[in-house]
């Protein structure tokens, strides 16, 4: 079993990863989108 703070840094490592990828979301929205990204989704 892991200890406390091998579990600690994966929830720390786990949160920076998710905002990380939220930021770069916002980021992406906040631009005009390329037409080639509309086709896509």
């Amino acid at each position: 079993m892991p200890s406390v703070s091998t579990q600690v840094t994966y929830i720390v490592v786990g949160y920076a990863v998710l905002v990380a990828i939220l930021a770069l979301v916002v980021a992406v929205r906040r631009r005009e989108r390329p037409r080639w990204l509309d086709q896509m989704v």
